[in-house]
């Protein structure tokens, strides 16, 4: 969906978010097991596994959620941080257009 001329200027924004349309623009910084599992491609199982081997960290103290900070910098420590390239400058990148324009 490129917008009509008078939009213009919300021209990178459309473009960049139909790159990203098929997983939420913002994810939550606190995820419940379910979402956290999507955030990491992983089943709720495989999720639940990683988490016990300690490769994803466990829930929040007293609470049943996830940092999304604490899931990516597990992930980054796995590999380096190359697993978070793509999606993560994508939505850096719509973040600072968004901040830019005061949205």
């Amino acid at each position: 969906m490129i917008p009509e001329a008078n939009h213009k200027h919300l021209e990178p924004f459309y473009e960049l978010l139909e790159r990203i349309s098929h997983r939420p623009v913002r994810w939550p910084a606190v995820m419940s097991r379910g979402i956290a599992a999507e955030y990491c491609s992983l089943s709720v199982s495989g999720f639940d596994q990683w988490v016990r081997e300690g490769r994803l960290p466990p829930p929040l103290p007293a609470s049943k959620r996830w940092s999304k900070g604490a899931i990516d910098r597990a992930i980054a420590k796995m590999d380096g941080g190359s697993c978070l390239s793509e999606e993560h400058d994508e939505a850096m990148l719509l973040d600072k257009w968004l901040s830019e324009r005061h949205v």
